[in-house]
């Protein structure tokens, strides 16, 4: 997982390398790239239990975004 955003260009041009010389299809690249970046159920879980309510955000937007990281995996 990146977590420092200055390395997304990088990490991106490496991916899109190690894609070509495995011949990977493109059909397949994005599902690939979106399993990488799937959270595990631990990350899942913390980020459950430590969600806090943002400033500019309605009741209603927090309690479905909170709803959904208890609800995905």
């Amino acid at each position: 997982m990146i977590h420092d955003p200055s390395e997304f260009l990088s990490h991106f041009a490496s991916v899109e390398n190690l894609f070509s010389l495995y011949e990977v299809p493109s059909q397949l690249q994005s599902k690939l790239l979106l399993l990488e970046l799937k959270l595990t159920a631990e990350q899942y879980r913390d980020k459950f239990r430590t969600a806090i309510k943002r400033p500019e955000e309605s009741n209603t937007l927090f309690g479905s975004r909170v709803k959904n990281l208890f609800c995905t995996n």
